[in-house]
């Protein structure tokens, strides 16, 4: 028999074409060794970035964009305040939550999803109430007054001496050079028209001072028959200073050195900026909105329950001057509601913002001086300094101890840390990096123009 020369040829191609069809069958089965093969065979994985990785409440949105080696749908989901512009898609924005939605400092964590695959990325949120400061001491010292002019800072000490300096170094302690048999109570202390005025009292007579320097102080009271009474609170504003203090004594200067006596008289059985009313408190002073100054104190009635003490306020006295507080308007508060001020104020474009009641103590505001309101909203870590109150005498001239307000916030003192507001209804800590501190005691707070200045015991606090 003759043998075909082609059938191993033949053969080995069929061999060679059986095997390639077995491989085929295989790889469309989904069997093999998985290395770069199309068609579901990688494993899944994500990665996130962002264009930040902070914001602030109120503030900037934040880009997201998710990168991944298979085809397929990406979700997005949200773990903590503010929102996703998206929930599916290669790239979302971040929105975070208004200021008065949040308060104090929080975490929002995004996350990317693809199959199994999953990528997140935090976010920190600054609250609007969350301030940063320059923190420095001036050992035992125990300071509760602060003025700024010039690029230079006075701070008053309860113990009757004062420190002058830059924010970095102060002077060794400052004695008033007076001739009076006592030493001087501080009031209050600031600054305008290229001078430093202080005002507060010996015994029971009222004093006021003035220094071009902070350093070298004069003794300026005017002299008058009936004496000054102490003064508590002094400002200036609208080109002159105001000083007010018990029984209504309200004294204005232009300089700083020649004072007149615009007190004004009572009247009738209303309340009244005077001492009609029995145990009135002393005044505090605030500049307002408009060019207005604003007058707050608590009346207290005359004593009635036997035990030496006056009982909780049931009169405050809101008083506003249009012309430096040469004359002013009482603000009748409407005492039928729950809510009413209970001394120390603050106004800030046309909100005032004050210590008071709402059922208890707390921070109020109003927009017109008759109808208040409690805060909005608080943060946790605020929410224990919302309360703070004398329960002995009820009013809040001790533990609120400061308000001011300066480039759309406010800043309010409250147990010897800071509240901070962007709009006066949403409040939260605001001392920063210095909260933690246990020791840390803040009396006064002030707005300089560009930053917020705090005092109390040895800290000193500047924003940065």
């Amino acid at each position: 028999m003759r043998t075909n020369k082609w059938m191993p040829r033949v053969s080995i191609l069929l061999y060679c074409l059986h095997i390639g069809l077995l491989m085929t069958i295989l790889a469309l089965s989904g069997c093999g060794s998985g290395d770069g093969g199309a068609g579901g065979s990688e494993v899944p994985n994500i990665s996130v970035t962002a264009s930040a990785s902070n914001t602030t409440a109120g503030g900037l949105s934040v880009y997201l964009a998710a990168t991944t080696n298979i085809a397929g749908n990406i979700d997005w989901t949200l773990n903590g305040p503010g929102r996703l512009d998206a929930t599916a898609g290669s790239a979302v924005n971040y929105w975070p939550p208004s200021a008065s939605d949040l308060t104090e400092d929080a975490t929002a964590s995004v996350s990317a999803n693809i199959l199994s695959a999953s990528a997140s990325l935090d976010i920190t949120v600054t609250g609007s109430s969350t301030m940063q400061w320059n923190h420095t001491q001036i050992v035992g010292a125990n300071l509760d007054k602060v003025a700024y002019g010039e690029g230079k800072y006075v701070l008053l000490d309860k113990e009757g001496s004062l420190y002058v300096g830059d924010g970095k170094n102060w002077s060794q302690p400052i004695k008033l050079n007076i001739q009076t048999p006592t030493s001087v109570t501080f009031g209050s202390v600031t600054f305008g028209n290229g001078r430093f005025v202080l005002v507060g009292y010996t015994f029971l007579s009222g004093k006021v001072f003035s220094s071009a320097d902070g350093t070298n102080w004069q003794d300026v009271t005017p002299s008058q028959a009936s004496g000054i009474p102490p003064l508590a609170a002094l400002v200036f504003a609208n080109g002159s200073f105001t000083a007010v203090g018990r029984n209504g004594c309200t004294l204005v200067s232009i300089d700083g050195i020649s004072w007149t006596d615009v007190t004004v008289p009572g009247a009738g059985a209303e309340p009244r900026y005077d001492n009609t009313w029995a145990g009135s408190n002393t005044f505090v002073t605030l500049s307002g909105a408009n060019g207005k100054l604003f007058v707050g104190g608590v009346m207290i009635p005359p004593l009635t329950h036997g035990l030496g003490l006056p009982g909780p306020p049931w009169r405050v006295n809101v008083f506003s001057s249009p012309d430096a507080g040469r004359t002013w308007t009482y603000i009748t508060p409407d005492y039928s509601k729950s809510c009413y001020p209970g001394g120390l104020l603050v106004v800030g474009g046309t909100q005032i913002v004050a210590a008071g009641y709402c059922n208890g103590s707390t921070l109020v505001s109003s927009s017109d001086g008759v109808n208040w309101s409690p805060p909005t909203s608080v943060g946790k870590q605020a929410q224990p300094l919302m309360s703070c109150v004398d329960t002995i005498t009820g009013q809040l001239n001790n533990n609120f101890s400061s308000f001011a307000y300066g480039g759309g916030r406010f800043a309010a003192i409250a147990c010897g840390h800071l509240l901070s507001s962007v709009n006066g209804t949403d409040w939260g800590i605001a001392d920063g990096t210095v909260r933690d501190s246990a020791s840390l005691k803040l009396q006064n707070v002030i707005y300089t123009g560009d930053h917020f200045v705090a005092v109390g015991g040895p800290d000193i606090l500047i924003s940065i």
